[in-house]
């Protein structure tokens, strides 16, 4: 599992693009706590863009 800051990195796309994503339908896990963050499953994600 990734955050979303190491997900921009490896995508090398804007952060604000993965949340657009996110609301789109890209699996993530929305942690609760203090800061709301995400979590992903790199291959997941990877298999979910090559779909869009």
């Amino acid at each position: 599992m990734i955050n979303t800051k190491e997900l921009s990195k490896r995508l090398n796309i804007s952060i604000r693009t993965i949340y657009k994503y996110c609301k789109e339908g890209m699996p993530h896990i929305k942690l609760k706590g203090k800061t709301s963050d995400y979590r992903f499953e790199y291959d997941k994600v990877i298999e979910w863009l090559s779909k869009k």
